[in-house]
């Protein structure tokens, strides 16, 4: 028993760790803990696993912790088959028991769990549901537990759910104070994936207010990859739509309005351009009555800004001006200086005539906007360039996606130039 113990110990560390110590280490000790520990011992241990293995995004582990979980017992406990779910929704794989997760979220807010690693198993689920107010209470519980009891090594897990649930419930500055904090802990502590986890927030929080003085993501960090592959797989359309899908059925599973509000919103912007208006206007008001049912406030003004600007290049003013003002002053309460700026119109590169990013559009998607912003026909420009019009119009159609521009038109402001 001393020895799971240890072991058990070792689990709650290893959630700092990185994702190939994390593996190594907690199959060592899972196995100790099915020889020796006692029921209630490992299942804290293996839900510890889950809980690493969830944050360090290896599903394969995730689904034999859970397995371990619930063949631990005869009957599978409400927590093991909980955890089953949540690694079907890391999966990918579709999860109809999300029912039972919400379960287990308000029985822990009726009464939290004596154990403050089960506590922190739970408040981080809530956020993969996604119930940010239920993992926010329990967060906030839980971190007061912690500093009662002096358990330094729960502490740094718990800021970094409460941050990220104040961060979903549009609290950025709150946000920000909890993960600075959580960040020091967490690196006193040599908790290495959770320091990086709270950097990476910080950063994310620094570019949403848009000030140069706030803390980013330190050069180096191992996160900087995937951060950087992300935000070239937004910009870029197949990758977008690839990943929609995986989101879209995330979204369905959990049922609540939030992220049906997002699936229409990325059903909206990913239609091809062309498209009829009233498919495009339907998916944004489908997100507006969804977003109504759960505000948070700043997925909120980026579905209005984006449908607001795209009532503006359909010649709908008055309806444009007031959802780009609702935008702006959700973006303005929430401190996001450069959103509020965008919203407001002042300035944006379609009213300046600012270069395109080189690394957004390949060299001949370039050269094919470029003459496309000056009028030149499809038929022209294949001409011009030894191209097929066939060609010329996939980079144009790739071209509009990753703009976010429906129109030649739009090129032509975009670019600097004046269509007929």
């Amino acid at each position: 028993m001393r020895t799971a113990r240890r072991f058990l110990g070792a689990a709650g560390a290893a959630c700092g760790a990185t994702g190939a110590t994390l593996a190594t280490g907690l199959a060592e000790g899972l196995a100790c803990a099915d020889r020796t520990a006692g029921a209630a011992t490992a299942a804290v241990m293996l839900a510890e696993a889950a809980r690493a293995a969830w944050y360090a995004g290896d599903g394969d582990l995730a689904r034999d912790v859970a397995h371990r979980l619930n063949t631990l017992t005869a009957t599978p406990s409400p927590l093991a088959r909980t955890l089953t779910c949540l690694t079907d929704l890391l999966r990918g794989e579709p999860a109809a028991g999300v029912p039972r997760i919400r379960a287990l979220i308000q029985s822990a807010r009726r009464s939290p769990p004596a154990d403050p690693r089960l506590a922190l198993v739970v408040a981080s689920v809530g956020l993969a549901t996604p119930d940010h107010r239920a993992s926010y209470d329990l967060a906030v519980a839980l971190v007061t537990t912690c500093r009662t009891r002096g358990l330094v090594g729960s502490l740094p897990g718990a800021l970094l759910v409460r941050a990220r649930a104040q961060t979903f419930l549009g609290h950025h500055r709150q946000a920000e104070s909890t993960a600075v904090e959580g960040l020091h802990l967490a690196r006193d502590s040599g908790q290495r994936h959770t320091a990086g986890h709270l950097t990476c927030l910080l950063a994310w929080l620094a570019a949403v207010s848009g000030d140069p003085s706030r803390r980013t993501a330190p050069q180096g960090h191992p996160h900087d990859d995937a951060v950087g592959a992300a935000l070239l797989n937004w910009a870029r359309p197949d990758p977008a739509a690839t990943a929609f899908h995986r989101f879209d059925a995330w979204a369905v599973q959990t049922g609540r309005p939030t992220p049906e509000a997002l699936a229409h919103r990325c059903r909206a912007l990913l239609l091809p351009p062309g498209s009829p208006d009233d498919d495009r206007q339907g998916h944004f008001e489908a997100a507006l009555r969804a977003h109504g049912l759960d505000p948070q406030a700043y997925e909120q003004a980026r579905t209005e800004l984006v449908y607001g600007r795209w009532l503006r290049r359909t010649r709908r003013k008055r309806a444009a001006r007031e959802l780009l003002r609702a935008a702006r002053e959700r973006f303005e309460h929430l401190g996001a200086r450069p959103w509020a700026r965008r919203a407001a119109g002042e300035p944006s590169p379609a009213r300046t005539g600012s270069p395109v990013p080189r690394d957004l559009l390949t060299a001949q998607e370039r050269q094919v906007t470029r003459l496309a912003s000056r009028g030149v026909s499809n038929r022209d420009i294949a001409a011009q360039l030894f191209l097929s019009p066939r060609t010329v119009g996939n980079h144009l159609y790739n071209a509009f996606r990753k703009l976010g521009i429906t129109s030649r038109r739009d090129l032509g402001v975009l670019l600097g130039h004046d269509t007929p």
